[in-house]
């Protein structure tokens, strides 16, 4: 990775920043907050020795770093998306991992897709074995959309999971605050469970691409969503 640039249109010239004002050179996701004029990056971390990684935000003409030792939950700080909510917290899409079984048993799911919360302290939902968070979004109610993938690698070597141990729901999780639930292919008319962007437009209609295709759910939205931990499987922190 070569960091992150910017143009200059008064100018016309270039500015780049990297690691290690950057949490790395590895930026996976961008996100303006306009209300408060920062500017968030979700970056992964550096092989072969994992280095940097994480979030940065950009204010005053000032960068910040925030990892695992901030707070943050990401495997080896490996953030993969990221987005400013209306009160001034940012979300973040990471997973998390705690060792890879060989061989793997069939129970073993994979990695665990992770949300992350940033208000001025740290908080976060587990999805056991739904992967990783590909995508993050806010509607103007302040729900949070995250889309979580099916094709998680495995972080040792950069493989794909083993054939057969596929996340268990995967989908989007839909969260109000620390509660969670889940949209997928068995509960709603989502194309798929391997999810890899959501986007919400100016009509606050919810759009989701997946490796089959595209789905929206357009307002009114009146699918059933108990706001419960225990519906969706999330382990909160």
């Amino acid at each position: 990775g070569a960091g992150l640039s910017s143009f200059d249109l008064a100018s016309q010239t270039w500015q780049t920043v990297r690691y290690p004002t950057l949490a790395s050179n590895l930026v996976t996701d961008l996100a303006y907050d306009p209300a408060r004029q920062r500017l968030w990056a979700a970056a992964t971390y550096a092989a072969p020795h994992a280095t940097g990684g994480g979030l940065s935000v950009l204010q005053d003409n000032t960068w910040s770093n925030y990892s695992n030792s901030s707070g943050l939950t990401a495997y080896y700080n490996d953030v993969r998306s990221v987005a400013p909510g209306p009160a001034g917290e940012v979300w973040s899409g990471a997973f998390n991992w705690n060792g890879y079984p060989n061989p793997p048993p069939a129970t073993w799911q994979g990695v665990d897709a992770v949300v992350n919360r940033f208000d001025g302290s740290w908080s976060h939902l587990s999805f056991p074995g739904d992967g990783y968070v590909s995508s993050v979004a806010i509607d103007s109610s302040g729900v949070v959309w995250a889309a979580t993938s099916r094709d998680g690698r495995y972080p040792g070597d950069g493989s794909f999971e083993p054939t057969g141990h596929h996340a268990p729901t995967g989908g989007v999780k839909v969260i109000r605050g620390h509660q969670a639930s889940v949209l997928n292919v068995a509960n709603s008319g989502l194309v798929s469970d391997d999810v890899r962007v959501v986007a919400i437009d100016s009509e606050d209609r919810r759009w989701f691409g997946s490796n089959r295709g595209l789905s929206i759910f357009r307002q009114p939205y009146r699918l059933y969503l108990p706001w419960l931990e225990s519906s969706s499987g999330a382990t909160p922190n």
